[in-house]
């Protein structure tokens, strides 16, 4: 297993530049202050964007935190909950996918839903 290596070079005006080596599973470690200068801890989401052989990492904690609110918000204002949507999930998720792929695709994988999840004696 290699071992992660990750050390700041500069930490001034806002401004951290940092060294880090990928480990064995494709992970890169941050620093401390890295990690607290963008209110990252153990969990939090990050987006990553390649651009011209460079990688930008985005934390993405606030932004999850404010759409989960925004969208607490909607179902609240149109009077319905989570449990409703996911009573609807069924019926829509065959609606969409019979218009996507047609009613012989779908009654086809029922089929084959079926017969996986049946018990044989």
């Amino acid at each position: 297993m290699t071992t992660q290596e990750s050390h700041d070079t500069t930490e001034q005006d806002n401004t951290l530049v940092g060294f880090s080596t990928i480990d064995d599973r494709g992970r890169v470690a941050l620093t401390k202050a890295t990690r607290r200068a963008l209110h990252l801890r153990t969990g939090s989401s990050l987006a990553y964007v390649v651009l011209d052989g460079a990688i930008m990492l985005v934390p993405q904690d606030t932004y999850l935190t404010e759409i989960a609110e925004r969208a607490a918000r909607v179902l609240h204002n149109a009077g319905l909950s989570v449990d409703d949507l996911l009573t609807e999930l069924p019926t829509v998720r065959e609606e969409i996918l019979r218009k996507e792929y047609g009613d012989r695709f779908v009654d086809a994988l029922a089929s084959a839903h079926a017969a996986i999840h049946t018990t044989h004696p």
